[in-house]
């Protein structure tokens, strides 16, 4: 039984409207996960070709070195690489197609209850990260961009290299969908990335 039959099964390409796409909003595989954490040359990989991958992580994620969570996709697919239209290298998923959720906010106090450090390593991340009681921050910061994609935390941690690079694509909170297809991302650039302030809430 569909639990909101309101919401349509397929939807327009937000990218290719004249193609449809199913709906990110009600097709997605869905793990949840305690911690990840990630070393050296460890990779977790994610084919986002068909479906839609959420990760609902209730711990901390760490990695570091060259390790990474990887979105891939196949070249054929409308939200994949340079045909999707977004910037993204070749066989790159849209970040929308991969997100990670952290743990809701916590009215009860101003402190952060969670930690994510990504790595800005050997392959940029294609990633959309709602963690709004997270601190988040990027380990390195040798790629440019080392995110492609949008992060939305409690607390910023900037890198421990002061280059972090987050590329925010074109038409990212329409391709988001549902509530995000309304709101705007405001993007903030610096050279000293821990300085970062959230200068609009929506």
């Amino acid at each position: 039984m569909d639990p909101n039959p309101e919401i349509p099964f397929f939807i327009p390409d937000p990218l290719q409207p004249e193609k449809r796409i199913v709906n990110p909003e009600k097709v997605y595989y869905v793990y949840q996960i305690e911690n990840i954490n990630l070393k050296g040359q460890e990779a977790v990989e994610f084919d986002t070709s068909k479906y839609a991958v959420r990760l609902y992580v209730r711990g901390n994620i760490s990695l570091s070195g060259q390790a990474g969570i990887v979105n891939t996709c196949k070249p054929e697919s409308s939200t994949c690489g340079e045909d999707a239209k977004m910037g993204l290298p070749k066989e790159v998923g849209t970040p929308d197609r991969l997100r990670i959720y952290g743990n809701p906010p916590d009215p009860n106090n101003m402190k952060t209850d969670q930690e994510f450090t990504l790595s800005g390593g050997a392959t940029a991340g294609s990633l959309f990260v709602y963690a709004p009681d997270a601190k988040v921050g990027i380990n390195g910061g040798s790629k440019k961009p080392d995110i492609f994609g949008a992060v939305w935390a409690k607390e910023w941690n900037g890198s421990s290299s002061n280059n972090a690079e987050i590329q925010v694509p074109d038409r990212l909170p329409e391709a988001l969908g549902g509530a995000y297809a309304s709101t705007s991302i405001v993007v903030a650039r610096t050279t000293e990335a821990s300085t970062w302030n959230r200068l609009a809430q929506y």
